[in-house]
């Protein structure tokens, strides 16, 4: 082992044989880091990239009689920044046993989570996916908005229906750039592919609240703009932010991943309580969108400042790489097939049940009890206040399923989870409001389940180089879900009709 110093700061390894006599205690002196030893493949990139971080000295690699080792700083203040940490910044030393041992990349595979695994959580994280995902809802959720302020009323006009292949455009989008912005920027590293994403989505949401809520145009072209833009944003965001905050360990990722709850339901709830509250309130609505949108850009900027830029081995995605990965698909898929299968039947449901719900309970007071027309009158909750609690479900369903994903000490099956989903589109086809948003708990129980589940399967069992495209190629494929659960919506809603 090896004591590596500075005039202002001392790395070292606990339990070294050749530290000198005189090295203060470790765990009463220093404070933030990881040493993992790995074999050299592996390490010589990752020691490299988190040079600006760990310090101006070039990282040593003759530690454990040759073999390299991995350093990344923890803590949040140290994470946080792209520049030099003060030379003031402590640094303590854990040695993570196994690295090395047994199957080559298994081991290192094994290796490096177990260290990410001692990694202080980064809960700020939570905000990279927040805005975004604040955009998302705004296209999803509040579509009937958009609808009503156009001047659209009769749900089976032709302009109805034109206003809902408007919306699928952003399942399109999302569904190609899955993958194609491995292609289409290939010029630009995935870090900023990520920030690309932010600006698009503020475009699309500043696109609808300037066109409808300001100049209050009646024409559909900034829908179909606007919506194609959101699904490239989050076709582009998805996966390229999972596989740069992989680095930062399984815990950062999982808030990172509350973001999605957070930030969705915080749209799909918290707009619908104050358009319940304020139901005159034109300029409501343009602020809620404008907000969302100026959202968007701070958070852009909290990501390029804040989020630590750490490469690996997916950090340097090209065309090149991504056609040699997709050709090693048999390295990959096997490992994430059945989890694809899962995530695609779950998408379905939830860009259907997503949007079906509006049409069936399309309603100012809707039905607790629905029963055809025949006997009593049943009690009625006003339409707004029937969605936030709806919107409350999904968010408690979504935020539930990712914990218990992440915390639960086995990792289950993702298809275990679409029993849920099956329980939960049979409670939203009843027309039965006192149990719809129980259904939308279930539903997105399952999808929080099966996405954080899925991540956590990439992160421990798919080699590093293969990230980006086992993200790319899942989330892919449960948009290939979203957009065939969004185009029968029209179908199923006259099949199933209105409780009103």
């Amino acid at each position: 082992m090896v004591n590596n110093s500075t005039p202002d700061r001392t790395l070292a390894v606990a339990s070294s044989p050749l530290l000198p006599a005189n090295t203060p205690s470790v765990p009463e002196t220093y404070g933030a880091a990881v040493v993992v030893p790995l074999h050299a493949h592996d390490a010589t990139d990752y020691l490299r990239s988190t040079t600006a971080v760990m310090s101006t000295s070039p990282p040593r690699t003759d530690i454990d009689g040759g073999g390299p080792v991995l350093m990344l700083l923890n803590g949040e203040t140290s994470l946080g920044s792209s520049r030099e940490p003060s030379t003031d910044i402590d640094v303590d030393i854990v040695q993570v046993e196994g690295a090395g041992e047994g199957d080559g990349a298994a081991a290192d595979r094994a290796a490096v989570s177990a260290a990410e695994a001692q990694l202080p959580v980064m809960r700020s994280a939570i905000f990279t996916m927040l805005p975004i995902f604040m955009g998302y809802a705004s296209l999803v959720t509040l579509q009937g908005v958009v609808k009503e302020e156009i001047g659209i009323k009769d749900g089976s006009s032709a302009l109805s229906y034109e206003f809902s292949f408007a919306t699928s455009f952003l399942y399109l989008g999302n569904l190609i750039f899955r993958l194609m912005h491995n292609v289409v920027f290939f010029f630009l590293t995935p870090r900023h592919r990520v920030a690309l994403a932010y600006a698009s989505m503020s475009l699309a949401i500043g696109i609808l609240g300037v066109s409808y809520f300001l100049l209050h145009a009646k024409c559909l072209w900034p829908v179909f703009v606007a919506y194609l833009l959101g699904g490239v944003a989050i076709g582009t965001f998805e996966s390229n932010l999972i596989s740069c905050l992989t680095p930062l360990g399984h815990r950062t990722k999982a808030w990172a991943q509350y973001g999605i709850t957070f930030g969705f339901n915080g749209i799909s709830i918290g707009a619908f309580l104050l358009f319940t509250a304020f139901p005159l309130q034109e300029r409501l609505k343009a602020a809620v969108y404008l907000c969302v949108a100026v959202a968007n850009i701070a958070g852009l900027f909290f990501y390029l400042f804040r989020v630590p830029n750490v490469r690996f081995e997916a950090s340097r995605q090209g065309i090149r790489t991504f056609l040699g990965d997709a050709a090693a698909f048999r390295s990959w898929v096997p490992t994430i097939w059945t989890n694809c299968f899962a995530l695609m039947i779950d998408m379905f449901a939830v860009g259907c049940f997503s949007a079906l719900q509006i049409y069936i309970y399309d309603v100012n007071h809707i039905p607790l009890f629905f029963n055809g027309g025949h006997g009593k009158a049943a009690p009625t909750i006003p339409q707004n206040a029937f969605r936030a609690i709806y919107n409350l479900c999904s968010m408690l369903g979504d935020g539930t399923g990712r914990k218990f994903a992440y915390t639960y000490r086995r990792t289950l099956h993702p298809c275990l989870y679409l029993g849920l989903t099956v329980v939960g589109g049979a409670c939203i086809l009843s027309k039965q409001a006192i149990i719809a948003p129980l259904g939308q708990f279930f539903v997105m129980f399952g999808n929080g389940a099966i996405y954080a589940t899925t991540t956590r399967v990439i992160d421990d069992r798919v080699d590093r180089r293969f990230n980006l495209i086992a993200l790319s190629f899942w989330l892919f494929l449960g948009d290939v879900g979203s957009f065939s659960g969004a185009n029968v919506v029209n179908v199923l809603r006259v099949a199933v009709g209105s409780v009103g």
